[in-house]
Parts: C-alpha cells; structure tokens; sequence
C-alpha cells in the first residue's frame, strides 16, 4: 500500500515537472511572440504617420487625409516641434517630421481614425471623439457642441471623421457660413467661400465677424 503511495506521488511529481518543463517555455514564447506584436504596430504607426505627414504636407495649405491606426496598450505619446515620441513600455520611438505637428495624438488603446490638416507652416492632427475641439479641422466634439446652434455634434459626416455642426442657415452657425448642399457650417476661405455680405462681415482665420466687433 505505502509502495502504491510512493509511486502515486512519484508520478504526480513527473506530471508536474513535465508541465514546468512544456508551460514555462511556451508562456516565454507566447509573450515574446506579443511583444514583437506590439513592437510591429509601433513601427507600422511610425511609417505610417511618416509617410501621410509627409504626403499631406507637399499638397496646397488646407489640404488633408485621413490616417487609420491600431494603438496597442500601455502607450502614452508627445508632441515636441516636428517630433512624435510614441513611448511604449520603457521603449521612445522617435519620429522626425518634415513639418512641425499640432494637435492631441491618440494613446488609448484600439483603432483609431485621424484626420492630418495641411495648416501651411504646420500639420494639424485631430481625432474625433478625443473630447478636444481641434481648430479649424473640427467644429466641436461629442462631448462638447457649444459651437452648434443647431441640432446636435456630429462626428461622421460624408466619411469626413470630423466633428462638425449641422445647419440649414448661416445664422445657425458660429462661423456664419452654412454649406447647405451638405448642411454643415463651414469656414470662410476667401475667394472660395465668402462671409455673407449682409452687415459688413469679413473672414478671420476662418470666422465671419463683423467688422465693429474687430
């Protein structure tokens, strides 16, 4: 009996050195396999961002193009100047723009669409649903559409990916100008799209005012 005892707990200790022995390698591996995972998304952001900055930039001022990215966890980012620093997990990847960029680049973990705004002497980065209003690219934000005077923020609209106020009458929007083909408010971009010509408007930086408020 004491025989079948021993052999039992013999066996029990063979079973779980054989467990040690297969699971411990195959966690290693598997984290390992997740970590270059991880380090793979950073580097696709990094040409990604590069490159539609890049691309963005050579276009006339006021252009844009969106930008889809996957951002892994534990990633926090900063923007200095022309730099994009993408810190994730004790390891900074430092991408060097062509051009100074502006704006909240996002960190929270998930997919994420971007708009990149060509503003001449820089790139404007803004995301819908980040809770900051990104002038002149967006209008408002979901959280936020103090700006809309009517109806409610939209962060949708035509595939734009850009937080912007519905309208059906210049009135109704803070910049004045209401695009009624697409019923959003618009910018003022002389000689493009002109402020109303009722009560002496003009355009400032994209906002029509009345000239005595000036």
């Amino acid at each position: 009996m004491k025989r079948g005892r021993a052999q039992a707990a013999s066996d029990y200790i063979i079973i779980g050195a054989l467990i040690f022995i297969i699971v411990i390698p195959l966690t290693a591996f598997l984290m390992s396999k997740i970590s270059t995972f991880k380090k793979t998304q950073i580097t696709d952001i990094s040409e990604a961002v590069k490159n539609s900055v890049s691309t963005v930039y050579t276009l006339t001022p006021k252009s844009s193009t969106k930008l889809t990215i996957d951002i892994p966890n534990d990633v926090n980012t900063l923007i200095e100047a022309n730099r994009l620093i993408i810190n994730h997990k004790g390891d900074s990847t430092v991408i060097e723009l062509p051009v100074n960029l502006v704006g909240t680049f996002p960190e929270s973990p998930g997919r994420h669409t971007i708009t990149l705004y060509n503003k001449e002497d820089s790139v404007i980065v803004s995301e819908c649903g980040n809770n900051v209003i990104e002038l002149p690219v967006e209008q408002c934000e979901q959280t936020n559409n103090t700006n809309c005077n009517s109806g409610t923020a939209q962060c949708i609209l035509s595939g734009s990916f850009k937080c912007l106020c519905p309208c059906n009458y210049d009135f109704e929007c803070f910049t004045q100008i209401c695009d009624t083909s697409l019923g959003i408010c618009n910018y003022c971009d002389p000689p493009l799209v002109n402020c109303p010509t009722t009560d002496k408007y003009i355009c400032v930086n994209g906002i029509c005012i009345k000239e005595e408020a000036v």
